[in-house]
């Protein structure tokens, strides 16, 4: 009884561990948004990726990141979880926390 205790108790422990290493909670979604503006002042166009960008970072496995245009407007947000909150900007919004 003792050995299955103990088994599953080192098992949540290393799932928990292993599972917040998967995840980005902390991520410079404001400077991107900055970066993201400052392209298009300087080229005219929104950026067509972000990897040029000097703020971007990849994220982890657990977390999202998307990131696309659409006209004269961009769509970004950062959610650390696929269960939020996300963190979302556009051309004319400054970051906010919303759901998607």
């Amino acid at each position: 009884m003792k050995k299955g205790l103990i088994a599953l108790t080192t098992f949540l422990v290393v799932g928990i561990i292993l599972g917040s290493l998967s995840i980005t909670f902390d991520y410079p979604v404001s400077d991107i948004c900055d970066e993201i503006r400052q392209f298009k002042v300087f080229n005219g166009i929104f950026p067509d990726n972000l990897t040029n960008l000097n703020s971007y970072k990849d994220v982890r496995v657990l977390s999202i990141l998307k990131y696309r245009t659409s006209g004269d407007d961009f769509l970004f947000y950062f959610c650390p979880t696929r269960m939020g909150p996300c963190e979302v900007c556009t051309n004319t919004e400054d970051p906010h926390f919303d759901e998607i």
